[in-house]
């Protein structure tokens, strides 16, 4: 798109204010929505997104792009709040190993980068890996919990 770097440094700026509204969108539509269905509909979208970043095709890829920020607003507080969710004395443990799921953060970049070397948009075929987990999560959270609150009755009829 051949931005300068104060033209550029203006849509990253855009793009942050895009993660500020979602957030704000996403907590407003939580009220309404269930939070692993919005979940799942917003890493949906980053799905879309990435993918049409992966065509290169000119402005339409570029406004995806500021996008992705927008529906990536609610993912870790929603992830984090669900993946605990229920887990009563096993909670501290669950939410470390939730923190650590940053290691992908610190994989993933270097890996969008070798591919951005060869061809830059391509990279971003690479997180629809990530939003592809997060939406089946998302998708299949009622069954997750219901199995945990099946195991959780298990042990209390056990130590009872």
């Amino acid at each position: 798109m051949h931005f300068s770097a104060e033209h550029a440094g203006y849509f990253f700026s855009l793009s942050i204010l895009l993660l500020v509204i979602g957030r704000f969108a996403g907590t407003f539509l939580m009220r309404y929505i269930k939070p692993y269905i919005l979940l799942s509909i917003f890493a949906f979208a980053n799905i879309l997104m990435c993918l049409i970043v992966a065509e290169a095709a000119g402005w339409v890829s570029f406004v995806a792009l500021l996008m992705i920020n927008f529906f990536f607003s609610i993912m870790y507080p929603t992830i984090f709040s669900l993946g605990l969710k229920d887990l009563g004395s096993h909670t501290q443990q669950a939410s470390s190993f939730i923190v650590m799921g940053f290691l992908g953060g610190a994989v993933f970049p270097p890996l969008m980068g070798l591919i951005a070397n060869t061809h830059i948009a391509s990279a971003y075929y690479l997180p629809t890996i990530c939003y592809l987990i997060i939406c089946i999560f998302g998708l299949r959270y009622p069954r997750l919990n219901r199995h945990l609150k099946s195991l959780k009755q298990q042990s209390l009829t056990i130590s009872t």
